[in-house]
């Protein structure tokens, strides 16, 4: 949203003997607005859809995110990431197969998936990663995946490097009972559609899984 900033300026009012003098009020002084930086950069547009390889592995930033089968007030999906590892923050859905589905914000060759769980050092979850470029098609990248059950911390999943603007978990609970308990997603790649990604940061050192 652009900005519109108003200077005030504060008439004095001179009063010397014999009389009093006065300035009329001036106008207020304008300043052109700013235009605000946006969050994402601007795609290249339109984009070249030839340009399928990219280099390098950042951390990338997750624009939005949103989920129809959050089934607990106070664990929706926007928990998802919010770049909080704590248990109290994460997204929670008693839904079989619950999916949750996080966009980037343009094509990126997506190249690894990172996921951290509620009590990933005793539980170990199952589910499906599935990428699309245009969030109306999707291909399943990962089918019955599980964690190791080993860490709550991030554990990240090589995947064929795809290209992709959004990403797809589907959830199928873990091995205590079929509730979905997930803390934080993170996507690694590189950008297609920008000439520089914003990113959480780069080559980032979370962890490999075991």
């Amino acid at each position: 949203m652009s900005r519109i900033f108003i200077l005030n300026l504060t008439v004095f009012t001179l009063v010397a003997c014999g009389g009093s003098t006065s300035s009329s009020p001036e106008p207020p002084i304008l300043v052109p607005p700013v235009e605000p930086v946006d969050s994402v950069p601007a795609p290249i547009f339109p984009p070249n859809l030839n340009a399928t390889t990219c280099t390098g592995l950042d951390f990338l930033d997750l624009l939005s995110v949103e989920s129809s089968d959050t089934t607990q007030m106070g664990f929706e999906a926007d928990k998802a990431i919010d770049d909080n590892l704590t248990s109290i923050s994460r997204w929670e859905s008693s839904v079989s197969g619950a999916q949750l589905t996080i966009e980037l914000g343009y094509r990126h060759l997506v190249k690894e998936i990172g996921t951290a769980w509620y009590e990933g050092d005793q539980r170990i979850s199952t589910f499906d990663i599935a990428l699309s470029e245009d969030g109306n098609t999707y291909t399943t990248i990962l089918t019955n995946e599980t964690t190791s059950g080993i860490t709550e911390s991030f554990e990240r999943f090589d995947i064929p490097d795809t290209v992709a603007r959004f990403v797809r978990v589907i959830s199928y609970g873990d091995n205590i009972n079929s509730t979905t308990s997930f803390t934080e997603a993170a996507v690694f790649g590189c950008p297609l559609d920008v000439d520089v990604a914003n990113t959480e940061c780069k080559y980032c050192a979370i962890q490999s899984r075991p």
